[in-house]
């Protein structure tokens, strides 16, 4: 990695500096939402999750005949990626929408 300077710096020293590090709480202290803990749930939060699972476990987990699809069409070479499309969509999974 290198600094603005220009000088490199090793990666591990980097990659902890960059660490989050959270500031130090009370004991017991909470996430800041109606005085419940982080990690416990909600009265009721259970069944959307078990609902949620539920929907989940009834749909495969990948599209087999898009696979396919395009396996097909990279073997016989007519796939062509489109960069641009490619660049948009990492894009957009990073972007945070605008508030309306």
């Amino acid at each position: 990695m290198i600094d603005g300077i220009g000088r490199m710096q090793p990666l591990v020293a980097a990659a902890a500096d960059a660490a989050p590090k959270a500031p130090p709480g009370p004991v017991g202290a909470t996430a800041g939402t109606g005085g419940t803990p982080p990690g416990v749930l909600q009265p009721g939060a259970d069944s959307s999750l078990s609902r949620i699972a539920a929907e989940l476990a009834a749909s495969p987990p990948v599209d087999s005949g898009k696979v396919e699809r395009l396996r097909m069409a990279i073997a016989d070479g007519s796939y062509k990626p489109d960069p641009m499309a490619i660049a948009g969509a990492m894009l957009a999974l990073e972007t945070v929408p605008a508030a309306k």
